[in-house]
């Protein structure tokens, strides 16, 4: 009967565009799974060159207390304490540097958490259009 058939052929071909939907909401969950995972990975980074920098930071403010004390001296030796005091600047110039790239690696961090946000967003709208397509 090749009205049944027809409509058995349809019915066929409805099926097979809602499995591929399925198979390809599938696949970009297990994307955004693995795009969470790299964030993960870099947050864990962004979190371990932060204790870096605050050792580091925590050595400058160590440095600039043993630094005060012999700029205390430069009475008696004001050429030998001028020298140190000139090589403070340059650590603390060293150390502002770092503070900044760390400053830097927030923003991108940032940018990167925003960017999981917004895959996070369209997978919820795709899951919603599978749900909708699996109920009607």
């Amino acid at each position: 009967m090749p009205f049944f058939e027809a409509i058995y052929g349809i019915v066929k071909a409805t099926n097979d565009i809602k499995n591929s939907i399925n198979g390809t909401v599938k696949a970009i969950h297990s994307i955004v799974k693995a795009i969470n995972a790299i964030v993960n990975v870099i947050c864990g980074l962004k979190n371990s060159i932060n204790g870096i920098v605050n050792i580091i930071c925590g050595l400058n403010n160590s440095i600039n207390g043993i630094l005060n004390v012999i700029c205390g001296l430069n009475n008696s030796i004001y050429g030998i304490v001028n020298v140190i005091c000139g090589l403070n600047n340059s650590i603390n110039g060293i150390f502002n540097f770092i503070c900044g790239l760390n400053n830097s690696i927030y923003g991108v961090v940032n940018v990167i958490c925003g960017l999981k946000n917004s895959i996070n967003v369209i997978v919820n709208v795709i899951c919603g259009v599978n749900i909708f397509s699996k109920n009607t």
